[in-house]
């Protein structure tokens, strides 16, 4: 911190004219000798043990704190002060200039000290005040040595009574440093102009002090006769205590002063409990008393002080910390809203690609050259159909908005029909699939397809990261808190560094690579699904070259192995799950059963809704297209559709309000289908709430379609 001068301004004018400087630095070495002196001889005046050895001596503050701000230039006015003040008291010559030159070295001493540790002097820092009170108690040895020894010299100072008068002489400087260099200090660095209170803080303040002069003049003043014996002069700390943790260092060093004061002033009138006949011990127990007052309320109001600082600091990095939260969470939100219109955006123009191709698959035979063509265009723009769901997996679980469909379900199905799934992309490769799966069944509470979604991404993974020809394993064991699934490889492997960030959102370790692109999100995805079924995901390799190895873990259900031997044969037996077309809602069973259907497709997008209009057409379905609303009440007037296929995003009103109109006028009640690039929980949910019976996310296939097609025909 730098080093603030009250005189500052006044030295760098007077350093632009000589005379100017000249003056002021005489102005100075004035107010400092006049400081020195009178304070000097009011503490010399109170001297008991000896006439030189004063049992406070205040000279010792002002001389830290004039040399502290003005510098070491301002040592003559400490010197002769103290050189005069000892003549006019009756000290011999060498006597006062051994005095004089002992009080200069101190105040040198004890200035240079605290510029080496760091002092502050407005003292916001505990280390402030134990710093300022150890050069308090240290310095003072060499005047407390050299003054006394100069006296004996001298002939003035007996040698048996050196011992005690350099006790005194050392506590009253003590004194005399802790009680006016603190206030000098403070005040100074600080200036009142520079104090910003609160008129409720004004008051407390004079409060305060209202309440520390009168329990000190109650007990040192002793104003009720008889009340003497039940006054401890330690009462004081009543009023100190709430003055350190109220008013501030400030006005604590006037508490201090104030306090030492009137203690003073009462002892050397007959008064209070240090009065006696103001002798040595009277003396002696006063000094000791009012050094522990000012070293307990110093340290205890820098404590307070540096915790309050704390405590505000901490108060604003809350509040940056609350405004990053905010800033992250708009963030967070801004990114998921994009990812969202990202995916409607990309999925609306994906819609009439998928439809075209499946009419195009639909309409070229088996033996067609174009056939594979056509199969492995369908296929990457299922990839990248799926790239979208994994992003929007990916934000519905970080807005804590995914949920999983929990059913009960038999692990080796789960993973026979991953393995199934995952064939394709395992034979492309020409790589060998050993599984190891118990017998026993082994059953789960998990949602199958999240669970099957994680183990076709590891498969995948292995398949993608092996070299061509390579060898994949798949192998359970059931443990006894749960059941471990790993999947193995002979592949390319992970560094050790890579194990854990792997499963970072879009971390990917070949990224580039031939074969490996993709987001960086099956694994991320993964953990997170496991994570909800409350298993953990690990991932294992030797290095690079040396293949990896994908640990799963999930708790098992405990209750069903009291009965897995009665049912074990027929658990085994039992075909995997097939998945179910949606139930249809109540008033469809009202409908004429017929195979083929009148549909109408509402979708501002004309490319989507014309392909998809052309496969449904080909399937021998009757299909009609609107753009809009009102061209969808136009064709509705014309003729009364089994099933709307009805998009969200229109132009004008949206596919809720023409959803909810239909539901109101229409009579019977067609299959209302939401048929949208919006494929999150809310969507969904809104969706339902608007009338829709179904909900179906662009792309859509032809299978989809038709199991909704399906429905009483």
């Amino acid at each position: 911190m730098k080093r603030r001068e009250p005189w500052g301004g006044l030295r760098r004018l007077a350093m632009k004219n000589s005379p100017v400087f000249y003056l002021t630095y005489a102005l100075q070495l004035a107010v400092v000798f006049c400081a020195y002196y009178f304070s000097a001889y009011w503490g010399l005046s109170l001297a008991s043990v000896n006439t030189f050895a004063a049992p406070i001596w205040p000279p010792t503050g002002i001389a830290l704190a004039a040399i502290y701000f003005g510098g070491f230039r301002l040592l003559p006015a400490i010197g002769v002060a103290a050189f005069i003040v000892n003549i006019v008291f009756g000290a011999p010559v060498i006597a006062a200039a051994g005095i004089g030159l002992g009080n200069s070295i101190e105040a040198l001493l004890g200035v240079y000290l605290l510029r080496s540790l760091g002092f502050r002097p407005i003292f916001d820092r505990l280390r402030d005040s134990i710093g300022f009170i150890a050069v308090a108690v240290a310095t003072p040895f060499v005047s407390a040595v050299i003054g006394p020894v100069m006296l004996g010299i001298a002939g003035t100072l007996r040698a048996a009574d050196l011992p005690i008068t350099s006790l005194t002489w050392w506590i009253g400087d003590v004194i005399g440093a802790l009680i006016i260099g603190p206030f000098l200090l403070k005040w100074f660095a600080r200036p009142i102009y520079m104090v910003r209170r609160s008129l409720a803080q004004w008051v407390e303040n004079v409060a305060f002090f209202c309440a520390l002069i009168f329990t000190c003049i109650l007990v040192f003043w002793d104003p009720i006769p008889g009340i003497q014996d039940f006054t401890s002069p330690y009462l004081i700390f009543i009023p100190l205590t709430w003055g350190a943790l109220r008013v501030g260092p400030r006005f604590m060093t006037i508490g201090v002063a104030t306090v030492a004061t009137l203690a003073i002033s009462g002892t050397f009138m007959g008064l209070g409990p240090f009065s006696g006949s103001t002798g040595i011990n009277e003396i002696l127990y006063l000094q000791i008393f009012l050094a522990t007052v000012a070293m307990i309320s110093l340290l205890f109001t820098t404590t307070v002080e540096e915790r309050k600082k704390a405590t505000d600091s901490l108060k604003e990095h809350v509040v940056e910390l609350e405004e990053d939260f905010e800033q992250i969470s708009e963030d967070d939100k801004a990114k998921n809203e994009f990812i969202a219109i990202l995916s409607h955006e990309l999925r609306n123009p994906l819609a009439p690609v998928v439809s075209s191709l499946e009419l195009l698959r639909l309409k070229v035979a088996d033996g067609h050259e174009f056939k594979p063509l056509f199969n492995t265009m369908y296929e990457q723009v299922a990839r990248m159909t799926r790239l979208l769901d994994d992003l929007l997996d990916m934000t519905r679980i970080s807005r804590k908005k995914f949920t999983l469909q929990i059913s009960r379900v038999r692990l080796q199905d789960v993973l026979m029909h991953s393995a199934t799934t995952a064939r394709d992309s395992i034979r492309k490769r020409n790589h060998t699939l050993t599984m190891n799966v118990p017998s026993d069944a082994i059953w789960v509470d998990a949602d199958p397809l999240r669970l099957e979604q994680v183990f076709v991404n590891l498969l995948n993974n292995a398949a993608k990261y092996t070299n061509p020809g390579g060898t994949i394993m798949l192998l359970a064991m059931r443990l006894h808190n749960g059941v471990q699934v790993a999947i193995r490889d002979n592949g390319i492997g992970l560094p050790k560094d890579m194990l854990i960030a792997i499963f970072e959102p879009f971390r990917q370790v070949h990224a580039g690579e031939s074969g490996t692109s993709g987001l960086g999100i099956g694994l991320s995805l993964s953990k997170r699904f496991i994570e909800l079924h409350g298993g953990t995901i690990e991932a294992k390799s030797d290095g690079e070259g040396a293949g990896s190895e994908f640990v799963v873990w999930l708790p098992t259900v405990t209750d069903m192995l009291l009965t897995e031997a009665r049912g074990r044969a027929a658990a085994a037996a039992r075909p995997p799950p097939q998945p179910q077309a949606p139930a249809p809602p109540q008033h469809m069973w009202n409908l004429p059963k017929k195979s083929k259907r009148s549909i109408l497709i509402v979708d501002d997008n004309e490319d989507a809704a014309r392909a998809i209009a052309q496969l449904l057409n080909h399937s021998g379905h009757h299909a009609r297209i609107a753009h809009d609303a009102l061209s969808a009440f136009k064709e509705l007037g014309e003729f009364r559709p089994d099933i709307i296929f009805l998009d969200i995003g229109l132009p004008g009103e949206s596919g809720y309000d023409i959803a909810r109109k239909l539901r109101h006028y229409l009579n019977p009640q067609p299959i209302l289908v939401a048929l949208t690039g919006y494929g999150q929980d809310d969507d969904k949910q809104r969706a339902i709430e608007a009338g829709f019976d179904f909900h179906l996310t662009k792309p859509v296939s032809i299978a989809e379609l038709e199991k909704i097609l399906a429905i009483n025909a």
